[in-house]
C-alpha cells in the first residue's frame, strides 16, 4: 500500500518519525537463516554446568477436522497438568523439551531466563499493585541446530512456545474453544482467510547523519531496555476478566519477543504491566493513530520504563510507534492492536511480529524498504519509501522490519532483523544515555580437578552473557594475570606451581569481576586433599590485637593464617600453627580486617572479618542508637538500629551475656540484619559500631525455646550474619558449602513445612521436614536448589553451590 507523509513533529529540530503499522495476516514463507545466533552461543555456556533435564509435558491427542480446516498438518496435543505443576515447582535451570508432532517428536534445548525487571510489578486502574505468581521462561534452540531459536513459557495459565528454524516459524499454544487441547503448527500452514487488514506506514522525514551503523555489538546484559506494557479493557475481558491471565499472556508473548531481540544482542525486559479492569480512556478512539495520541497524553513522561506500549484486542488496524525515541520519553510510545486467535487457533506469531516490529521503530529502525538506509532500500517486497530504487529480492524470507509478508517471500523470524537494521538498533541502544550499563556478576565460583599444575574453574552461567574472562594470580602476588576468555561457564588453568595458593575471578562481557575465589595446588607427591576450615570467628578483640578461631579439619596437621586490611590487595601471612586459634598483634585501632585460614591439606577457607575498636573509645561520629530486637526465634534474631550520618558501613559484635569475650560477626552496609546459628533459650549481648564511631552500648537478646527445649547454658558456636534485605525468606549459609548447609527462615515454621532439594536438572536429591541444617557432603559438586514447601506449595527457593 502506498505510504502517506505527515507533517514534521515539532518537539525537536530533527523531528521524530512515526509509523502506522497495519497488519495483513498472510501466511509467512520462512526458510534458511543466515544471521549470527547469539542465543545458541549463550546456551553453549550451560553445557559444562548443567545437564538438560528431559521434559515431556504433552501427548498426541486425536486429530480434529475443524482445526485442519484452519491450519493444515497441525498436531493436537494434550497437556499433563500434574507434570506442569511439578515443573513449576522444580523450575530446573535447563531443559530438553519434547514436542510430539505430526512429523515426529522435536526436542528443544532451553535454559531459564529472566524477562522481568528486578522491581517488576502488575497494577490496575484501581490497585497500585496486584499479586503476580511468577512463571518460568526459557530460551534456546532446536536440539542440534545452532541456526534455530526457540522460547518456552510455563505459567499457571498454561504453556506457550515458539520455534523458528530454516523451515519456518512454529507455534504451540492452547486452543481458545474452551477445550483443554493444545495445537502445534507451522504459521505458513494457516489456510483460512486472514483478517482484512494491511500494513500502511505513515511517516514524516527526519534528518540523519546517513553514516554506517556502529559495528561494535553489545552483549544483551550490557544495556537492557525496560518496557512498560498497558493492556486495555477489551484485552482484560477477552482474557476472562482476570489480571493473572492477562499478565501470563503478556509475559509469555514477551518471552518470544525478548528471544528475537536476544538473538540480536539486544536486551529487553518488562518493567510493569498495567491492566484496565474497567472502561479505559482510549475506548472512544477508533484508529491506532488516535489511540497513540491519547495514550501519550494520558501517560506523559511518568510511566515506569524506557518505552511504553499499549496492547489492545480492539479492531484498530494494526500498530503505530514513534521512531528512535529510546531517550525521548515524551514520545517513547507505541500501540499494537493484536489478535489472540483465528477460529479458535492461537495466533501468537502475528502478535509477536507486530509488537517486535513497533518496538524496533522505537529503538531506531526504519522499514527495510526505506530510502533512509545508507545504501538505499534493503529489499523489494514493496515500493520504496522515498526516492530510491528498490532493493534486492530477499533470500529465504524477509526480516522483521520488512513488508515481505505482503508477498510470497513472507517474514522469517529465524532471520531476525537482518544485518543492517539489527546493527542500527544495537548502535542506538548501546549509545542511549538513559539506559544504564549493567551486568550480572558470575556467582558460584568453584575449582575442581586440581592437580599440582592445573585446575578446572567453574561458575554459574549468566543469562545473556556471550563470553567470560578469567583472571588469576598467586595468593602472594599483587598483579593479576588474564588467563583468557571462554563462551562456556568453565575454564581450564594450566602451568600452575605445585603447593601454591591461587586467587581467581571471572567477569562476563558486560559485568565487573566477581569476588575472589581461591584454590591451592597440592605438592608434586599428590595426596588426598581435605576440606577447608570453617567456623571462622574473632574473639578477645582490642584496639591492637585479636584472637582468631576456626573449626579443625580431619587430616590436617598444621594451619596457615593470612589477613589484610579490608580493601587492600595484598595479604599478610600471620604464621603457622598446629592449634585451631592464632593471636594477631600490632593491629591498628578502628580498622576493619579480612582474614582466612587453610590447612596443610586444603585450599583457603572463605574469608571472615572483624573490626578493632578505637583506642580511646571515640570516633568522628556518634555510635548507632535505637537498637531493636525486631524478631527473635530459637536460633536466629532480626535486629536493627538507626542509621548514622556519614557512616559507610556497620560492624556487629555479639557475646554470651555471662561472657566478657566479644565475637565479631562482620561488617554490613545496611541497618537491619539477621543473626543465625544462635542457641535456644540463651541470653546474648550485641552491639554495633559505625565506620566512623565507637561501639554502641550493649543490647540484651534472649532466644526462645525450641520444641525440644533448651539448656539455657549456651555456647557461642558459629553465629552468622546475613544482611536483612528482605522482610522474610530462606537464607542459606555458607554458600558455597562443603559438608553442612545451614538454613534460616524468617517466619514461622510448622510441621507441614517440607524441604525439597533439587539438582540443576530438577531431580529431587533430598526431601525432609524443615531443619536448621542440611548434610550435603554426599552431594556431587554443582548447583542445587532448596525449595521450602507449605502443604505442597513452594513458598521460598534459594540456590547453593556444593564445592
Amino acid at each position: 500500500m502506498r505510504t502517506n507523509r505527515l507533517i514534521t513533529l515539532p518537539y525537536r529540530p530533527l523531528a521524530v518519525l512515526f509509523y502506522l503499522f497495519l497488519i495483513l495476516f498472510l501466511p509467512n514463507n520462512l526458510s534458511a537463516q543466515d544471521a549470527t545466533k547469539p542465543v545458541a552461543a549463550w546456551l553453549e555456556g550451560y553445557r559444562a554446568f548443567a545437564n538438560f533435564r528431559p521434559v515431556a509435558l504433552f501427548q498426541k491427542a486425536q486429530e480434529r477436522s475443524d482445526v485442519q480446516l484452519v491450519v493444515g498438518n497441525s498436531s493436537i496435543l494434550n497437556l499433563d497438568q500434574a507434570a506442569v505443576a511439578e515443573l513449576l515447582q522444580a523450575a530446573p535451570q535447563a531443559l530438553r523439551f519434547a514436542i510430539p508432532t505430526a512429523d515426529g517428536t522435536i526436542e528443544l534445548e532451553l535454559a531459564q531466563v529472566e524477562i522481568l525487571a528486578p522491581d517488576f510489578f502488575v497494577s490496575t486502574n484501581t490497585q497500585n499493585s496486584v499479586p503476580y505468581q511468577r512463571a518460568i521462561h526459557y530460551r534456546g534452540i532446536v536440539l542440534g541446530n545452532a541456526n534455530s531459536v526457540a522460547s518456552l513459557s510455563i505459567t499457571c495459565s498454561g504453556v506457550m512456545a515458539m520455534v523458528a528454524d530454516e523451515s519456518g516459524t512454529y507455534q504451540l499454544g492452547q486452543m481458545e474453544d474452551g477445550s483443554d487441547n493444545y495445537v502445534y503448527y507451522k504459521t505458513q500452514n494457516l489456510i483460512a482467510l486472514s483478517p482484512n487488514h494491511c500494513f500502511s506506514d505513515e511517516e514524516s522525514l527526519m534528518g540523519d547523519d546517513g553514516g554506517q551503523p556502529s559495528s561494535g555489538d553489545r552483549g544483551v546484559g550490557c544495556k537492557t531496555v525496560q518496557i512498560y506494557f498497558e493492556c486495555d479493557y477489551k484485552l482484560y475481558t477477552d482474557k476472562g476478566s482476570n489480571t493473572t491471565t492477562v499478565s501470563n499472556y503478556v509475559t509469555s508473548l514477551f518471552n518470544q519477543i525478548a528471544t528475537l531481540y536476544a538473538n540480536e544482542n539486544v536486551g529487553v525486559v518488562i518493567s510493569q504491566i498495567y491492566v484496565w479492569t474497567s472502561s479505559d480512556p482510549y475506548v472512544g478512539y477508533n484508529s491506532t493513530s488516535a489511540v497513540l495520541n491519547a495514550f501519550r497524553q494520558t501517560r506523559g513522561t511518568t510511566f515506569n520504563g524506557n518505552l511504553a506500549h499499549l496492547l489492545s484486542t480492539r479492531s484498530l488496524g494494526g500498530g503505530i510507534a514513534y521512531v528512535d525515541v529510546i531517550c525521548v520519553k515524551q514520545y517513547a510510545f507505541g500501540v499494537s492492536a493484536i489478535t489472540t486467535s483465528f477460529q479458535n487457533v492461537p495466533t501468537y506469531s502475528w502478535t509477536v511480529e507486530v509488537v517486535t516490529h513497533e518496538l524496533g521503530h522505537n529503538l531506531g529502525s526504519w522499514h527495510t524498504h526505506s530510502c533512509n538506509w545508507p545504501t538505499g532500500a534493503l529489499d523489494n517486497c514493496v515500493n520504496p519509501e522515498g526516492s530510491c530504487s528498490p532493493g534486492p529480492a530477499p533470500v529465504n524470507g524477509g526480516t522483521i522490519m520488512s513488508y515481505c509478508h505482503l508477498t510470497g517471500y513472507g517474514i522469517n523470524f529465524n532471520k531476525g532483523f537482518g544485518a543492517t537494521p539489527g546493527a542500527r538498533i544495537r548502535d542506538k541502544v548501546s549509545s542511549s544515555a538513559c539506559v544504564p550499563q549493567s551486568g550480572v556478576v558470575p556467582t558460584g565460583l568453584a575449582a575442581s580437578n586440581i592437580t599440582s599444575t592445573s585446575a578446572t574453574l567453574n561458575w554459574v552461567p549468566v543469562a545473556g552473557a556471550t563470553s567470560y574472562t578469567v583472571q588469576y594470580k598467586l595468593n602472594t602476588s599483587g598483579s593479576w594475570i588474564i588467563a583468557g576468555t571462554s563462551t562456556a561457564a568453565t575454564y581450564n588453568l594450566s602451568n600452575l606451581t605445585a603447593n601454591s595458593a591461587y586467587n581467581w575471578q571471572v567477569k562476563t562481557d558486560c559485568s565487573n569481576y566477581s569476588p575472589t575465589s581461591n584454590f591451592t595446588t597440592p605438592g608434586t607427591g599428590g595426596g588426598n586433599p581435605c576440606n577447608a576450615p570453617s567456623g571462622l570467628g574473632a574473639v578477645s578483640i582490642s584496639a591492637t590485637s585479636a584472637t582468631l578461631i576456626w573449626t579443625g579439619v580431619t587430616g590436617a596437621s598444621t594451619y596457615t593464617v593470612q589477613y589484610k586490611i579490608s580493601g587492600a590487595s595484598n595479604w599478610t601471612t600471620a604464621g603457622n600453627t598446629a592449634s585451631v586459634s592464632l593471636v594477631l598483634n600490632n593491629l591498628t585501632a578502628a580498622t576493619n580486617y579480612i582474614w582466612q585460614v587453610k590447612a596443610n591439606c586444603s585450599v583457603w577457607s572463605a574469608t571472615s572479618s572483624f573490626s578493632t575498636p578505637t583506642s580511646g573509645g571515640g570516633g568522628s561520629c556518634d555510635p548507632p542508637s535505637t537498637l531493636n530486637n525486631n524478631t527473635i526465634g530459637s536460633t536466629y534474631a532480626v535486629i536493627s538500629w538507626s542509621a548514622v550520618s556519614g557512616a559507610t558501613s556497620y560492624t556487629l559484635q555479639i557475646k554470651l551475656a555471662n561472657s566478657s569475650d566479644w565475637f565479631t560477626l562482620g561488617a554490613v552496609s545496611v541497618t537491619s540484619v539477621v543473626i543465625s546459628g544462635l542457641q535456644p533459650s540463651t541470653s546474648y549481648n550485641w552491639r554495633v559500631k559505625a565506620s566512623c564511631s565507637a561501639y554502641s552500648g550493649a543490647k540484651l537478646l534472649t532466644t526462645t525455646a525450641n520444641f525440644g527445649g533448651g539448656n539455657g547454658e549456651g555456647n557461642l558456636s558459629q553465629p552468622t550474619l546475613v544482611e536483612n534485605n528482605e522482610t522474610g525468606g530462606l537464607v542459606l549459609y555458607p554458600n558455597p558449602a562443603n559438608e553442612v548447609l545451614n538454613l534460616r527462615f524468617v517466619g514461622e515454621i510448622f510441621q507441614q513445612h517440607q524441604l525439597v532439594v533439587t539438582d540443576a536438572m530438577g531431580r529431587v536429591v533430598s526431601e525432609q521436614t524443615f531443619q536448621s541444617t542440611l548434610a550435603v557432603a554426599a552431594f556431587a559438586p554443582g548447583v542445587y536448589f532448596v525449595n521450602l514447601l507449605e502443604e505442597g506449595r513452594r513458598i521460598a527457593t534459594q540456590r547453593f553451590v556444593k564445592m
